[in-house]
This record gives C-alpha cells, sequence and structure tokens, in this order.
C-alpha cells in the first residue's frame, strides 16, 4: 500500500528537534538564491521570448522555495518557543515545589521550635565550642536567670563551680562519641536544694564527626529522696 508523503515540517525527531529543520532550512534556502540568480543571469542574456519566459519560471520556483523556508523558519520558532514555554513550566512547577517545601520546613520548624521551648525542663545545644546555639525557655529561666544564652559559654552563664563539670562532661561527649549522665546537687539562691540529672548526647554529622552536644537536664529530687529513705519508713518493713 503506497505511503502518503508527510511534511517536511513534521520530521523533526524528540531527541534532535532542531537539527533537520535546520538543515532543510539551509538546504532550502540555498536552492531559492540558486534558482534567483539563474534568473536574474538569464534576464541578463538577450535571448528573445524564450528567456523571459525561463527567466519567470525560475523566479516562480525561487518564490516557492522562499516561502518553503519562511514556513520552516516559522516552525523551528514555534518549537523553539515550545521548548522555552516548557521550561518556563518546568521552572514554575519547580519553584512551587520550593515554595510548598520550604513552606512544610517553615511549619516543622515552627511545630519544633514550639515543642523544644514548652518543654518543663531545660534543654540545650552547643557546638563543638561550647557555644549554645539552642536553648529553650526553661534553659533560660532556670540556669540563665533570663539571660539570652546563643553564642555565650558554659563560663558566661553558670555558676563558677559548674563550669568545669559541665565542660569535661562536654568533651567527654566530644571525644568519646558516647552519651554522658552526671547528677548533681545545685543548690540555688534562697531555694530548697535539689538533684539533677544531666544527660549530653554527641550530634553526629557529615563523615560521622561528632559536630556538637544535646544536653537536657531533669529534676530528680522526688527519686533521690525515696532511695535515701531509712528502710524502717518503707511500708514494706511495717
Amino acid at each position: 500500500m503506497p505511503q502518503t508523503l508527510k511534511s517536511p515540517l513534521k520530521i523533526a525527531t524528540s531527541n534532535q528537534p532542531f537539527k533537520t529543520p535546520l538543515l532543510l532550512l539551509v538546504a532550502v534556502g540555498f536552492c531559492a538564491g540558486l534558482f534567483l540568480m539563474a534568473s536574474i543571469w538569464l534576464f541578463s542574456i538577450d535571448l528573445g521570448l524564450a528567456s523571459a519566459l525561463l527567466t519567470l519560471v525560475l523566479l516562480l520556483i525561487s518564490l516557492v522555495f522562499l516561502l518553503i523556508a519562511l514556513r520552516i523558519y516559522a516552525h523551528i520558532s514555534l518549537i523553539l518557543a515550545q521548548s522555552d514555554q516548557k521550561h518556563l513550566q518546568n521552572a514554575l512547577i519547580q519553584a512551587k515545589d520550593m515554595l510548598d517545601t520550604s513552606k512544610q520546613l517553615r511549619e516543622d520548624h515552627i511545630i519544633l521550635q514550639s515543642l523544644v521551648h514548652n518543654l518543663p525542663f531545660p534543654i540545650w545545644l552547643k557546638d563543638r565550642l561550647g557555644r549554645y546555639l539552642v536553648a529553650n525557655h526553661a534553659f533560660t529561666q532556670q540556669w540563665s536567670n533570663g539571660h539570652e544564652p546563643k553564642g555565650k559559654t558554659d563560663a558566661d552563664l553558670l555558676n563558677a563551680k559548674l563550669v568545669s563539670s559541665f565542660m569535661a562532661a562536654d568533651q567527654a561527649a566530644l571525644s568519646t562519641g558516647m552519651a554522658q549522665k552526671l547528677d548533681l546537687r545545685l543548690d540555688f539562691n534562697g531555694k530548697t536544694p535539689k538533684w539533677v540529672r544531666i544527660e549530653r548526647y554527641p550530634l553526629q554529622g557529615e563523615a560521622e564527626q561528632t559536630v556538637g552536644v544535646l544536653g537536657f537536664a531533669i529534676d530528680i529530687s522526688p527519686f533521690k529522696a525515696e532511695s535515701e529513705q531509712p528502710l524502717h519508713d518503707s511500708p514494706e518493713r511495717r
């Protein structure tokens, strides 16, 4: 069954959408110019009526090739416009995805920040140099007397008696990569002394390198009181 000839405007492939139309445009333009030059040459020589008719035919052929070249050029322009539109659509989709991701991350950050700041016990994050990166409200109120701890060290915020033990525990967590637990009896001025368990956990970054220390402190005074209670006061011993 004979096949129907397809238009030369539809021979572009998806892999090389510009190569064939560009080559075809060059070839058609060359033919148009060639026929135009031939018509000019025939017009320049005087061969009578035959020369005039042949010149007219060559001009018409040149005009046809010129129209084909214009169609091919329009087709290439359409391909470029569609490609630009597709790229623009992809860019808009990527921008929308980035905005959605950014919005989700911001919402997650707000939720996490709210959770951390509303915990009833102090929690903090330090870098390798011992500078506070994050600290919740409980830490600010209970440990740093309301002062903003970000960017400061234990020496700037805490009692001098606690600085050495805190720094030693931080260095142990950084050097060993293991959690450090410390029970301390804290005597606050004008307040009842209490026992606090302080736990520090090393944070792993890229290449499993320790980049900081996450710590929190929990009041364990009730548990200490129960453990120090005399045996004759225990209900099991009565």
